[in-house]
């Protein structure tokens, strides 16, 4: 595995480190989910709008989310 290091002022450090100590996480494993999750997310929202993008193209028409949702079938039905 390899290092990457990460230079925060000392107030900083003892913010992550507190957090990280309160959800019972390494530092490091803090560190590494959340970065990886900020960019898992903004991946998600980047095909999101390009899915949006290729339906109004195909429709000719805008779709809201919430009807994109229903159309893949995720919406709870009740």
């Amino acid at each position: 595995m390899t290092q990457l290091t990460l230079r925060v002022n000392a107030e900083d450090k003892s913010l992550i480190t507190s957090y990280a100590k309160f959800r019972g996480l390494s530092t490091s494993e803090l560190l590494r989910t959340s970065v990886l999750e900020v960019i898992d997310n903004d991946i998600d929202c980047k095909l999101y709008i390009e899915s949006v993008a290729i339906l109004n193209d195909e429709n000719d028409r805008e779709i809201s989310f919430d009807e994109m949702v229903e159309n893949l079938g995720f919406k709870e039905n009740g």
